[in-house]
């Protein structure tokens, strides 16, 4: 564990990428946006149509690094990310402590292995995506869905917490969990406690616990509980079909497991139809799960992030029950596990950047785990050093592609390239002391003559104004909201007693005299 701690952290420490926008504009930024009060928010933060409990988890880790004076990017990113790795830890435990119950002692320690340095789990264990999280949540409860001897009321209520919190983060999972629930009811049967106590006391658990993740909704958004999924659900169902992404076959997962593993997903497969009743239920959470994830339109490969621990056990035990027979097909699985995890740490994987491309994925990401980086960071951990920075402009991006505020981490006026409007026809030179912007340096020299170049990082060049004394037109406040016309026109049926958005995202200027 120690061990799967550190290749963690090494992933996380040596750089930066975005998976997917809403690893920012979701998270990140509005834990941000709460603790310090500058953060660019959207559609979801102003009608409250996303849960705050992965959000507010980061405000509550910000609001502690503050405290103790780790209010600067340079300590609170890498402190969230470790503590992210940390939360992962629980995939590789909850494998060891499952199949030990399930396989026997050689098989968890190979699924120990497996879920310590299988290269997605090491790789994305710090990033604060709910299908990651839940993951993390739902191998522990895994485990104790197995757990034999008596049960305690702790370890029901943490079975109960851990289910609620899973589904609660990752709705989608909401099956899943409850499915696990469902058979810890039916093995209690055979607990040496009274069965009929034992269950009531798991599901009086569990609903208590969605009482209080209803009304910390509640509180979060000042409306009623649950306020957060029953908009979201409503939104998407009211959204146009050409509006939900893409409408990829259901074939897709299938295909992205066999590009992740290199095809190594074959003989955990294989393996479940051999003995089925051996691996059923972690044969049947990942079928499950890939079913449930099938029936959405929006298909993106790291929704099934909870299959890959559920296969990764069925091959770990395949492996061990076929060292005992024959060695060598055995250490040929091992050396080729080795190869594929080493390979895709390093993204030398054939086809592996199909496998993190989404439908609302910038081209701009690059996920480069330990070399690599996209430059966009070193720009902007730049511009958060720099005193001379009163404004910035990201020229070629939009806000979503980029560190946001959240490493920017100044009160100072952001624009990206789909806030040019917002210069209603005024030079850049007074609105931005700053651009940041990918391209040639002698066209971006021409097309914004009041700058010269600052730094260059990698593609990206930072500009700055020649006279940079000059004052620049200054925000009122730091934490404006955009909703597109057509979000904004389907919330208005959703919930036609909130608010309007403001225009113009909010941003007012403070003007002359108050200057």
């Amino acid at each position: 564990m120690a061990l799967a701690f550190a290749v963690r952290a090494a992933v996380a420490l040596s750089g930066d990428f975005l998976l997917h926008p809403d690893e920012v504009i979701q998270y990140l930024e509005p834990a941000h946006r709460a603790v310090f009060g500058n953060g660019i928010g959207y559609w979801e933060q102003f009608y409250g149509a996303r849960p705050w409990l992965l959000p507010g988890f980061i405000a509550g880790l910000l609001t502690g690094f503050a405290a103790i004076g780790w209010d600067q990017p340079a300590w609170y990113i890498p402190a969230v990310k470790l503590a992210f790795c940390l939360i992962s830890l629980g995939i590789p435990a909850g494998m060891y402590f499952f199949a030990r119950r399930s396989f026997g002692e050689a098989s968890a320690r190979v699924a120990l292995l497996a879920g310590a340095f299988w290269w997605e789990l090491a790789g994305f264990a710090h990033k604060p995506m709910p299908s990651f999280v839940a993951t993390a949540l739902l191998l522990p409860l895994l485990a104790l869905v197995v757990k034999g001897g008596a049960w305690h009321r702790r370890t029901l209520w943490l079975a109960a917490l851990l289910a609620v919190l899973a589904a609660a983060i990752r709705a989608q999972y909401a099956p899943v969990a409850l499915a696990m629930l469902g058979w810890l009811c039916l093995r209690l049967g055979g607990a040496p406690c009274k069965p009929a106590w034992a269950r009531t006391h798991l599901l009086l658990a569990a609903a208590l616990i969605c009482l209080g993740v209803g009304l910390l909704d509640a509180a979060a958004w000042d409306a009623a509980p649950f306020h957060s999924y029953w908009a979201n659900i409503r939104y998407n169902a009211a959204l146009p079909d050409t509006e939900i992404g893409s409408n990829m076959p259901a074939i897709s997962y299938l295909f992205w497991l066999l590009l992740a593993t290199c095809g190594g997903v074959l003989l955990p497969l294989a393996a479940s139809v051999a003995s089925a009743r051996r691996y059923a239920l972690p044969i049947v959470l990942m079928l499950l799960t890939l079913a449930i994830h099938s029936f959405i339109p929006h298909k993106e490969y790291r929704f099934i992030t909870l299959a890959i621990p559920c296969l990764l056990m069925v091959a770990a035990d395949a492996v061990v029950r076929i060292a005992r027979s024959r060695p060598l097909p055995a250490k040929a699985a091992r050396a080729f596990f080795a190869v594929v995890s080493v390979a895709g740490i390093l993204n030398f994987l054939p086809g592996q950047p199909l496998l993190h491309v989404g439908t609302y994925t910038s081209p701009f990401f690059k996920v480069r785990f330990l070399h690599g980086h996209d430059p966009v960071f070193d720009a902007y951990r730049h511009l958060s050093r720099d005193p001379s920075v009163q404004s910035v402009w990201q020229a070629d991006q939009n806000y979503a592609s980029t560190p946001g505020y959240y490493h920017l981490h100044r009160p100072i006026p952001f624009y990206d390239k789909n806030m040019e409007a917002l210069f209603e026809g005024a030079a850049p030179e007074s609105l931005a002391s700053h651009i940041v912007s990918a391209g040639d340096i002698e066209d971006l020299k021409a097309r914004f003559p009041a700058y010269q170049l600052d730094r260059t990082f990698g593609h990206l060049h930072v500009l700055v104004r020649r006279n940079n004394e000059a004052p620049i037109r200054r925000w009122r406040s730091h934490d404006p909201i955009f909703v597109g016309g057509a979000t904004a026109e389907i919330m208005g049926q959703v919930l036609p007693d909130w608010p309007k958005p403001p225009a113009r995202g909010g941003v007012e200027w403070v003007d002359e005299m108050e200057g």
